[in-house]
């Protein structure tokens, strides 16, 4: 199960592949928030990991503090995923641990998770469905599942949640 905003049944569903230390991502984070704040009712937002390592050293980590936080709860990811782009140029494990204890995430659980490695697996499913689904670059959108790459301007995204009725 993808961390997801929104009803099931909306009747437009934007997917992103992201990596949490993109700088793209990081431009498209706010522009997600306000598709979020308008269409919010009509609007299912799905995150799946997609860490560009070779270019960001912290991006795997990222993604399974990510998902360890996931694993206790979606309000808490959406939580920490909001706090990881706020803190974006600080992503060591050390700063991860922190923004998951600002959210609340249970710590111990948490430590054992990022210790562990075993939501990994799921990184890399996310990973390779990108791939298969034509992901070259972070961010990556899928609205409604056309591929839409890159940096978004709000104006796409409403243009084509109005056009969806």
């Amino acid at each position: 199960m993808y961390p997801s905003l929104g009803p099931v049944d909306a009747p437009v569903t934007i997917v992103e592949f992201g990596d949490f230390e993109c700088p793209f991502c990081l431009e498209s984070f706010p522009v997600i928030r306000e598709v979020m704040t308008k269409y919010g009712d009509r609007v299912r937002f799905q995150w799946r990991d997609f860490p560009v390592s070779s270019q960001h050293t912290h991006a795997l980590d990222a993604a399974l503090a990510g998902e360890c936080v996931a694993e206790q709860s979606v309000e808490k990811f959406w939580a920490f995923h909001d706090q990881v782009f706020i803190n974006q140029s600080d992503l060591s494990r050390d700063a991860l641990a922190r923004y998951a204890t600002q959210i609340g995430a249970d710590m111990n659980a948490f430590t054992a998770c990022m210790e562990a490695g075993s939501l990994l697996d799921e990184i890399s499913q996310d990973y390779n469905a990108g791939v298969e689904a034509g992901v070259t670059g972070t961010p990556t959108f899928f609205i409604n599942n056309r591929r839409v790459p890159g940096v978004v301007p709000f104006s796409v995204f409403e243009d084509i949640i109005e056009l969806t009725q």
